[in-house]
Parts: structure tokens; sequence; C-alpha cells
């Protein structure tokens, strides 16, 4: 089954807390607005914003965030801005 490119697609900015961790409950709120508002898929952790900032734990629960809370309603898409290849393949993983 293949996936339908088409439509709108939401890049998603990443939340975070005043002290500056990531804020996951506004992230998935966000997401669940983005979603209910008709979006046809979510795009996370894009190359020119937050995504060379954070620390491979703090992706990786991005992304598990976005695929979470899209429970299979829309394609979550992910940037992969590592600076290696050997930590974009692991990344991908």
């Amino acid at each position: 089954m293949g996936t339908p490119w088409a439509g709108v697609y939401s890049a998603v900015t990443t939340k975070f807390t005043k002290q500056g961790g990531l804020d996951l409950a506004l992230m998935e709120r966000h997401c669940h607005f983005q979603i209910d508002g008709g979006v046809h898929g979510i795009v996370v952790l894009g190359s020119l914003g937050e995504n060379g900032t954070l620390s491979a734990d703090e992706k990786q629960e991005v992304v598990k965030l976005a695929v979470h809370t899209s429970n299979q309603r829309v394609p979550v898409l992910s940037g992969v801005a590592e600076t290696t290849t050997v930590a974009a393949c692991k990344f991908v993983e």
C-alpha cells in the first residue's frame, strides 16, 4: 500500500519549555491541532530549524511523539540533519 503524496504537509515546530527542554505535551496538542485541522501529513525536525540543536535522544522523542500522536491518521516525515553519513544512517534506523 503506497502513501498518497498529495495535499498539505504541515512543518510543525518543536516546542520547548521555558527551561529549554522539550515540551512534549504542547507538541502533542499541536500535532492533534494540525491533524484535526485537516493536514494530510506532519513534518518534524526540519533542517532549517531546531533540528541541529537537539541531541539524538531528543530527536527520537520528537519523532516517536509525532508518530504516536498521528496514530496512522496521516503520514509523519522527519528531517535528517546529521553532520555525518554514519550519524544520519543511525538516526533513520
